[in-house]
């Protein structure tokens, strides 16, 4: 690859070819995502929008968002944890949503509720339309020392490490050992999401010609780079498992699968 409902709803599933589908993923009340989807139906008239939406959040319920907005809305399955595979998992039901409904189009731009276009939707998706990309998502190999805004070492302790859930008690007795975070970068506590610890297995799938790959979580790609992402993630296999037991693999999943590919 080249990388420069809510229940009952009606769903308009005309033909899109040659446009753009813009998903959005929301979580909270509905007057924000509502002034999005407003934005993008203005500046883009012909475009299909698709809301994913979190309701085990607790801030709103999927019938509040489905009557605010003017476009499907596809309930999440479970709630999104920050850091956690749940967050980029509504992707991939969205990507196969759109496809059982018989929705055509070329390109799938991944979008939160917090965004706002800041340019004229027209000069995306002409960009997006004429030129012979598969995809544009930022993208930089994980365990590179260059990467900057991150912390030293942020991608090792991020993707080289497995992590398991600690219960409150485990997470205090652990937490007296916190000095050995970062040992040999073998053992991390990890508690920015969630009280995890994490080890370093003595093999992972990291091996030459196959780096990880991070970036950031949004992006637009092609119909058919999405597809295949969403294929190799629901076929499973070892890789697809070591980003479960990874600290924000909607920050390195997409890029690895599509980059190291």
């Amino acid at each position: 690859m080249r990388v420069g409902e809510a229940p009952g709803q009606a769903v308009d599933a005309r033909d899109a070819s040659g446009l753009v589908v813009y998903l959005v993923q929301n979580h909270r009340p509905p007057a924000q995502l509502a002034r999005l989807v407003r934005a993008l139906r203005q500046g883009s008239p012909g475009a299909f929008v698709l809301v994913v939406h979190d309701a085990h959040a607790g801030l709103a319920p999927t019938s509040a968002v489905a009557d605010a907005v003017d476009a499907p809305v596809l309930e999440t399955r479970e709630r999104g944890r920050r850091g956690h595979f749940s967050l980029i998992a509504p992707y991939f039901d969205a990507v196969e949503w759109l496809a059982s409904r018989g929705v055509d189009y070329d390109w799938l731009v991944y979008l939160s509720a917090q965004d706002y276009p800041a340019r004229p939707l027209a000069e995306l998706e002409a960009r997006l339309l004429s030129e012979g990309a598969d995809g544009y998502l930022r993208h930089w190999r994980a365990f590179s020392r260059e990467v900057t805004g991150w912390h030293r070492h942020q991608g090792e302790l991020r993707y080289r490490l497995q992590y398991r859930e600690l219960t409150p008690a485990a997470a205090q007795i652990f937490g007296l050992f916190r000095f050995l975070n970062g040992w040999q970068r073998r053992v991390h506590l990890h508690r920015t999401y969630g009280a995890r610890l994490g080890m370093r297995p003595r093999r992972s799938p990291w091996e030459p010609g196959f780096d990880c790959w991070a970036g950031t979580q949004w992006s637009a790609l092609r119909r058919a780079a999405a597809e295949e992402v969403t294929a190799r993630v629901r076929a499973g296999g070892p890789r697809i498992e070591w980003f479960r037991r990874t600290i924000c693999p909607d920050e390195a999943l997409v890029q690895t699968l599509l980059v190291a590919a």
